[in-house]
């Protein structure tokens, strides 16, 4: 927080790695969850299984069909690549 003679203040904040997309987060490392998706029906049934803002998962498995498998809230999901592509992570600090 900068204050500028009372009348003004500034919150920055840093990210320590940039957001990716499910599809393209390395495996096996421990990833936060950004967002949910825009689609009512896909959010609701990802927050159901535990996929929510600040959420840690991991990917488990990635295949060449740009599926991945990861494991979140103790149990592996599977979640189809179009969908993968559409779902933002970080890498967690």
């Amino acid at each position: 927080m900068i204050s500028l003679v009372g009348e003004i203040s500034l919150t920055f904040v840093h990210r320590l790695s940039p957001a990716l997309s499910l599809s393209s987060a390395p495996p096996r490392t421990p990833l936060t969850v950004l967002s949910t998706p825009d689609d009512p029906a896909v959010a609701a049934r990802l927050l159901a299984l535990g996929w929510r803002p600040g959420a840690r998962i991991a990917v488990i498995r990635r295949s060449g069909g740009g599926a991945r498998v990861i494991e979140l809230s103790g149990a592996r999901v599977a979640i189809g690549g179009p969908l993968a592509r559409r779902l933002a992570v970080e890498v967690a600090a």
